[in-house]
């Protein structure tokens, strides 16, 4: 069975590899392969997903390892603004399902 974006521990895999290239510094290689994850999962899970803002997170990280702070203040504001979107939706749906049930 070949490993593709598709199957389900390709995210995992991947994310791995992207981890260990950060751990040895590599951090060019690391954040083409966290950009990769984070297509994957906006593909597969949409941008309006959790998931989707972890891996804006990481990326985040990498840039700001790299030294590319405007880069990394742009990527952490969007995962910012969506965490915010998701837990207010999240909060919304509960009220409507407190008043459901």
């Amino acid at each position: 069975h070949q490993l593709t974006p598709g199957h389900p521990n390709y995210v995992t895999y991947v994310d791995h590899q992207a981890a260990i290239y950060d751990l040895t510094d590599k951090y060019d290689q690391a954040l083409e392969e966290t950009k990769k994850i984070t297509s994957i999962v906006e593909k597969y899970y949409g941008k309006e997903s959790t998931i989707y803002a972890t891996f804006l997170q990481k990326q985040a990280e990498l840039y700001l390892k790299k030294g590319d702070f405007a880069k990394a203040e742009t990527v952490v504001n969007e995962a910012v603004a969506l965490m915010k979107t998701l837990s207010a939706k999240q909060s919304a749906e509960a009220q409507v399902a407190a008043y459901t049930t």
